[in-house]
């Protein structure tokens, strides 16, 4: 029986964990939080038919929400998109800690040992292969290592070079997130019920104000450490916008770290396999990652169990970096492409792409949801800019670079060829390294 260490209780992680053990996989996830503390106490939406893809009962905590009236507001107010509920296409959310607790509870049903409060301190290398890992608790050994550690993981962030896998996200690949649940002060007339705030150039910010039920979800982000000052100076910009929102915080509080960038060139090494937020695999706009990482987590599982005979070489785990990048990176590319855009652009410029309905509606529910933005309905546009040679110059390279992003996707070659797969991570490395140089 092959031994799987699962570093981290993140959602992909225990889906590995899940699958393989089910099949019986001796698997046994390390957590260096207590079993209590697992799981941020808010309510997130998730797609339900991504549990019957996987192969998942539904959990029992998942429940309908009413979708609420969406508006998008430019930096100057001036032209807010508003987005109308569909009842036809019902919205559902879970609870974050509901949800790590049914996979938890899952993972014990079929046999999986878990360690918390246990630290992961750094990887056991011999050779070019990882072979275990160093804990707080002493070391561990096992055939394969699936790092699901999230953005600063301990694994990732101290593999030799060689490797090639990154292992820190330069500046604007991390959301600093604050996010807050707060009492409403009273119950505001025709007010839509989900504002999002956001602002372009260098010091880029994205805001919300959620009204549910009686409480106020409130979040502030930005691309540059928050202080508490600067925590406490948005929330009084939201809060006069919003006066509604009441100063007594219910729960959380707290300040994230989310990646929202590309996902990584490379995702599987020998022995060795990230998923979800450690392989970042969120929408780099909102950093919203459960369900893609309850996807990459199956993925994964179905590749090592179609291989169950082989070793854990990185030619064996290909398939699944493979299926990955095909199905998924290049919508996630797309919508990275577009924040780039947001970041180059000023204040003054994004006013005038909204103003002027170059950015839509269903832009942003496309970017919400993860799709392919339309490229050509942009670029039929584009005359309304032409007189702008700074707007065009940065909007039609964007676009450009969301053409080629979807050949960068379609070549990654479909099974392990050293020469081939190196030439195609330099391409796809250049070509993000080469966007982000663009934010001056």
């Amino acid at each position: 029986m092959k031994k799987i260490i699962v570093a981290g209780a993140g959602h992909g992680g225990l889906v590995v964990a899940i699958k393989l053990s089910k099949v019986g996989y001796d698997v046994t996830v390390i957590e260096q939080k207590k079993e209590e503390l697992l799981g941020y106490n808010w309510y997130d939406s998730i797609d339900i038919n991504v549990f019957k893809k996987i192969g998942l009962p539904l959990p029992s905590t998942v429940h309908c929400s009413i979708q609420k009236d969406l508006t998008i507001y430019n930096p100057a107010l001036s032209s807010p998109k508003s987005i109308p509920p569909k009842p036809s296409k019902p919205k559902f959310i879970i609870n974050r800690k509901d949800l790590i607790r049914f996979l938890i509870e899952e993972a014990r049903n079929q046999k999986v040992k878990f360690l918390f409060n246990t630290k992961v301190i750094k990887p056991l290398i011999d050779d070019n292969k990882i072979i275990g890992i160093k804990t707080s608790n002493g070391k561990l050994y096992a055939s394969l290592i699936v790092d699901a550690l999230g953005i600063s993981s301990t694994l990732r962030t101290k593999l030799p070079r060689k490797f090639e896998i990154v292992d820190e996200l330069s500046k604007y690949q991390t959301l600093y997130a604050y996010r807050g649940i707060y009492n409403q002060s009273y119950i505001p007339r025709e007010e839509a019920k989900y504002k999002t705030y956001i602002t372009s150039g260098h010091n880029a910010s994205i805001s919300w104000a959620i009204i549910d039920k009686d409480e106020i979800d409130v979040l502030v982000g930005a691309f540059t450490h928050l202080t508490k000052n600067k925590i406490n100076k948005k929330l009084k910009e939201i809060r006069k916008l919003n006066p509604y929102i009441g100063k007594r915080l219910i729960k959380e509080g707290n300040v994230y770290r989310i990646p929202v960038r590309s996902p990584f060139s490379l995702i599987v090494h020998n022995n060795y396999a990230l998923v979800g937020d450690s392989a970042s695999m969120t929408v780099p706009i909102k950093g919203s990652g459960i369900t893609l990482s309850l996807i990459a987590g199956n993925m994964l599982a179905k590749t090592i169990i179609e291989n169950k005979d082989k070793d854990y070489s990185i030619s064996n785990l290909w398939p699944y970096q493979y299926e990955f990048i095909s199905k998924q990176a290049f919508s996630l590319i797309s919508v990275d492409l577009f924040k780039i855009l947001m970041l180059r652009l000023t204040n003054k410029e994004l006013d005038f792409l909204f103003e002027s309905g170059i950015i839509t509606e269903q832009n942003i529910i496309d970017i919400q949801n993860s799709k392919n933005i339309e490229i050509q309905e942009i670029l039929s546009k584009c005359h309304q800019i032409i007189t702008n040679k700074s707007l065009l110059k940065i909007t039609t390279n964007i676009f450009l670079s969301i053409i080629k992003a979807k050949a960068l996707c379609a070549q990654i070659p479909s099974t392990y060829n050293k020469k081939k797969v190196n030439k195609w991570i330099k391409n796809y490395d250049s070509f993000i390294k080469k966007q982000y140089k663009k934010i001056k």
